[in-house]
């Protein structure tokens, strides 16, 4: 049976002043092993890492990845959808208990949050429609315009490549490439893995330009929790090791990973 999460609080609570400890003591690991679930706050806008598909049901690299850690642990997940502005804000309100799929770990965010170690490496470049001529940040000066997404560091990004670009942002990334379709915009910038999925469902756009960023993903979670981050990691790492990352990886991307995740000695 899944308890209810305020219950859970009242339990800890009671622990916490038994014991005499701080109840923020109590580790997201605890308190999700008591509820049952796991609360996963992921990106449905963001395939092939996380997205609904034709029947609302949550699918993608992220989502199966998730599924074998919850199952590691007897959970089960409940799916929390959320945007790259509303990712962090969700996480510290308690909202979620974790952040997975499409977050470069960067030091203003880690101010605030903490990180895994990088499961997932890419870089940032350009969506164009097709016969657009652009071939790279160089010719995205102002007045033409390039759009970003809200919450992203590809924007500021972007910027500093392109200082005398123009951004336009938009809430999700469907909106973006549908803007970029209709003309709106000349250009969607973002990392390389999700404009070759809108490229697979969109034939008339492509993507253009040496990689301008390198982008380490990392599953975000609350700070000084280092009970969960450390079950985190070593899911992450265990996946490496038996193989099961890179059978997804197979899946939903194709070939093999160009990269190494970081292992750890036992």
């Amino acid at each position: 049976m899944i308890t209810p999460r305020h219950v859970i609080k009242a339990l800890l609570l009671t622990i916490a002043l038994t014991l005499g400890s701080p109840v923020l003591a109590a580790s997201t690991l605890e308190t999700v092993k008591l509820a049952g679930k796991i609360l996963l706050g992921v990106k449905t806008d963001y395939p092939p890492f996380a997205s609904l598909d034709a029947s609302q049901k949550y699918v993608g690299f992220d989502v199966d990845l998730w599924q074998h850690f919850a199952k590691d642990l007897g959970v089960t997940i409940e799916y929390v959808p959320i945007t790259s502005q509303s990712r962090i804000p969700s996480l510290l309100s308690r909202a979620i208990d974790v952040v997975s799929g499409g977050t470069t770990h960067t030091l203003s965010r880690d101010k605030t949050v903490d990180f895994s170690v990088t499961y997932f490496v890419t870089g940032q470049r350009l969506l164009v429609r097709k016969g657009s001529g652009i071939k790279g940040p160089e010719d995205l000066k102002a007045p033409k315009v390039t759009a970003v997404v809200q919450g992203a560091n590809s924007g500021p990004q972007f910027m500093k490549i392109q200082p005398q670009g123009k951004l336009t942002t938009f809430q999700e990334y469907p909106q973006a490439v549908l803007a970029l379709k209709q003309g709106k915009v000349d250009a969607v910038t973002s990392d390389d893995v999700l404009l070759a999925q809108f490229v697979h469902d969109n034939p008339d756009l492509e993507v253009v330009g040496d990689f301008m960023t390198r982008e380490n993903y990392g599953m975000v979670m609350r700070e000084d929790d280092s009970k969960w981050r450390d079950w985190i990691n070593a899911e992450i790492q265990g996946a490496w090791k038996s193989g099961l990352y890179q059978e997804l990886y197979v899946k939903y991307f194709g070939g093999t990973p160009a990269f190494a995740l970081e292992i750890w000695q036992d």
